[in-house]
C-alpha cells in the first residue's frame, strides 16, 4: 500500500525543509514544496494529494486563503492551515475555507503526526460516507416501486422517479405536499393510522388507493418504516398492484364461472336421467289416453312442458360449455417472461424467486395463448404457494411437434394420500391466507383447459422435495 501524499505549502524555506523531514519520518510521502499559492492551486489539481499543509500567509498575489479557496473549488482534498498568526480577522477568512484543522507555528512533529492521523481517517469516513450515500441514491432513483420519505405530518420531503411516474406530478409539485392529499378519500383516515402504527412498531404493511393526477384510482401496497432512529420521518414504498388487482379479478371471475359450470353440469346430469324417464312414461300415457278423453287438451301441454325443462337445460349447458380455443402466432420467450413477470407483481414472499428457461426450437408457435396463460399463472402460484424458501422453475420446450412446459417447486411435495384428488374441483391442500386467495379450482380449470387445447396437464410428486406440473399442447404442422 502506497503511503498517502501530501503537499507543503510554505514559503518560509526552513520551516518547508523540517516539515518535510517530519512528514517522511512519520511515513508519508511528500507530493510537492512550494512558497507560492498560484503554483499550489497547479500542483494540488495535478496530483490530487491525500492532504495539503497550507501556510496561510505567503508571499506573492495569492495567500494561503485563496489558494485554499481555488483548489477546494475543484477538488475535494483536505487542508491544514500552518500560521503563526491568530488574530480574529485571519482565523474568519480560514474558517469559511472549512479546514480541516490549525497548526500554530512552530509546531512539534507528535503535534503534527496526530493532526495529520485525524484529518485522513476523517477524510477516509468521509469517503466512505459520501459512497454510501452514492449508492443509496442510485438504488433509490432506480427503484421499480416509488418511494416516499416524508415527515411525521405526512409532509413529502423527498420522492424517487417511480413516485412521479406513478404520481404524474412532477417532483417539484410533490415535495412539501401532504401525503394523505394523494390517498383516496375514504381511505386517508385508515392510512393515518396505520402511518402511526408504523412509527410505533417500527413497521407497516398495508393496502390503499390512490388517486394520480388525471384523477384515476391506483391500487397500491405500501411498506413503510422510520426512516431514521429519531422516528421523525417515514418511509413508504409504494408498489402499483392495479394489474395485479385486475389479473386476480379476471382469475376469480374465471374460477366462479368454472365453478358455475361445474354445478350446471351436476345439475343438467341429475335432472337429465329422471327427465328421461318422466318422458318416456308419458309417451306410454299420451298413447293410451284418446282424443275423446275430457283431459286430453293437458296431453300437449305436458309435452311441451318437458320439452321446454329439456331445452332449459340444453340451454344451461351451452352457456358454461367451454368455447373453442382459439390459436394465435406466438412468441414463447415473450409469453414465458409476461406471466412471470404477472406472477412477480403478486408476489409477496421475497425468499422464493422465479428462474425460466426457454428451449423451445422455434420462437413463434401456433398457440391458444389466453388459455395457457391462465394455465401457467396458475401453476406458477400454486408453486410459489408451496414453496417457503428458494426457486420455482419454469422451463418451456418442444418435442415431437408438442409444446411442453414444466412448473417445478420445491416445497413440501403432495401427500400420497390426497394425490387422486388434485385435480378435483373446490379441493386444495393450503392453508390459511393461502387457502382464502382461492376456490379449489385453479387445477382443475387448468385440466380442463388443457384439454380443450387437445393436451394434457399431469404432474410428479416426491413428499418433501417437491413437485412438478408438465403440461403439454400439440402443435400445428408447419
Amino acid at each position: 500500500m502506497e503511503p498517502e501524499k501530501i503537499l507543503i505549502v510554505e514559503d518560509e524555506f526552513a520551516v518547508a525543509e523540517e516539515t518535510a523531514k517530519m512528514i517522511e519520518y512519520l511515513g508519508y510521502s511528500v507530493a510537492g514544496v512550494t512558497p507560492s499559492g498560484e503554483e499550489a492551486v497547479t500542483l494540488a489539481l495535478a496530483h490530487t494529494p491525500d492532504l495539503i499543509l497550507m501556510d496561510i500567509r505567503l508571499n506573492g498575489a495569492m495567500d494561503g486563503i485563496e489558494a485554499a479557496e481555488q483548489i477546494s473549488k475543484k477538488a475535494d482534498i483536505p487542508i491544514i492551515y500552518l500560521t503563526a498568526y491568530s488574530d480574529e480577522e485571519t482565523l474568519q477568512r480560514a474558517k469559511k475555507t472549512q479546514p480541516s484543522g490549525y497548526l500554530l507555528k512552530p509546531f512539534r512533529m507528535h503535534e503534527l503526526n496526530v493532526l495529520i492521523d485525524i484529518t485522513l481517517y476523517k477524510n477516509t469516513m468521509k469517503k466512505l460516507l459520501r459512497q454510501k450515500e452514492q449508492s443509496y441514491q442510485l438504488l433509490f432513483e432506480t427503484s421499480n416501486d416509488a418511494i416516499f420519505i416524508f415527515s411525521k405530518d405526512a409532509h413529502i420531503i423527498e420522492v424517487n422517479k417511480r413516485a412521479c411516474l406513478l404520481t404524474g406530478y412532477d417532483k417539484e409539485i410533490l415535495l412539501g405536499r401532504n401525503f394523505y392529499d394523494l390517498c383516496l378519500r375514504e381511505d386517508a383516515g385508515r392510512i393515518k393510522r396505520q402511518m402511526k402504527q408504523t412509527l410505533e412498531k417500527g413497521e407497516g404493511f398495508f393496502q390503499a388507493a390512490l388517486i394520480d393526477r388525471s384523477g384515476a384510482h391506483v391500487d397500491v401496497e405500501i411498506s413503510a418504516n422510520p426512516a431514521d432512529s429519531t422516528r421523525d420521518r417515514i418511509q413508504a414504498i409504494v408498489r402499483d398492484i392495479t394489474q395485479r388487482k385486475v389479473l386476480e379479478k379476471r382469475l376469480h371471475d374465471s374460477e366462479k364461472w368454472a365453478a358455475q359450470g361445474q354445478m350446471a353440469a351436476r345439475i343438467a346430469h341429475e335432472i337429465n336421467n329422471p327427465l328421461g324417464g318422466i318422458k318416456n312414461a308419458f309417451m306410454l300415457i299420451k298413447d293410451a289416453v284418446n282424443d275423446d278423453h275430457p283431459h286430453f287438451q293437458y296431453v300437449g301441454r305436458i309435452e311441451d312442458e318437458i320439452e321446454r325443462i329439456a331445452r332449459i337445460i340444453r340451454s344451461m349447458l351451452d352457456m358454461y360449455r367451454p368455447a373453442v380455443l382459439k390459436r394465435v402466432n406466438t412468441d414463447v420467450e415473450t409469453l414465458a417472461h409476461d406471466v412471470c413477470d404477472m406472477v412477480s407483481m403478486g408476489n409477496t414472499n421475497e425468499k422464493v424467486n422465479i428462474e425460466t428457461v426457454c428451449l423451445a426450437r422455434r420462437t413463434q408457435c401456433m398457440l391458444p395463448r389466453d388459455a395457457l396463460v391462465q394455465i401457467l399463472i396458475n401453476l406458477i402460484q400454486n408453486a410459489i404457494d408451496a414453496t417457503e424458501d428458494g426457486s420455482v422453475q419454469v422451463r418451456f420446450k418442444e418435442e415431437d411437434n408438442t409444446f411442453i412446459v414444466t412448473v417445478e417447486d420445491h416445497g413440501s411435495g403432495i401427500p400420497e394420500d390426497v394425490q387422486g384428488r388434485v385435480f378435483d374441483p373446490f379441493f386444495t391442500t393450503k392453508e390459511g391466507v393461502k387457502k382464502e386467495r382461492g376456490l379449489g379450482l385453479g387445477l382443475s380449470v387448468s385440466k380442463s383447459l388443457a384439454e380443450s387445447a387437445g393436451g394434457t396437464l399431469t404432474f410428479d410428486t416426491v413428499p418433501g422435495q417437491g413437485t412438478a406440473f408438465t403440461l403439454t399442447v400439440p402443435l400445428p404442422d408447419r
